[in-house]
């Protein structure tokens, strides 16, 4: 990830290799309506909006409006990311 530090004219390569602690479980919602028996889907690749095309270990999704689908990458080209003030 590259980071701009504000002030500055300054760019850096951070990199992130360190998992935080495990938080609390969420509030389980209500199973969706997709199946059948109206449990839903199990696994994000069977969302009508994800294409799961070059899918691999690492990869992210990402939307892209012109396809109007979330696509497996592993490359972030178009994005901007505020990490906030440190």
């Amino acid at each position: 990830m590259k980071v701009s530090i504000q002030g500055t004219s300054r760019v850096e390569v951070v990199s992130v290799n360190t998992q935080g602690p495990r938080g609390p479980q969420g509030i389980q919602g209500v199973p969706g309506t997709n199946g059948v028996d109206g449990s839903g889907i199990t696994r994000i690749a069977q969302a009508a909006d994800v294409s799961t095309t070059g899918l691999t270990d690492g990869a992210v999704l990402i939307y892209k409006s012109s396809s109007q689908l979330w696509e497996a990458s592993t490359q972030l080209v178009s994005q901007t990311m505020d990490a906030g003030f440190f």
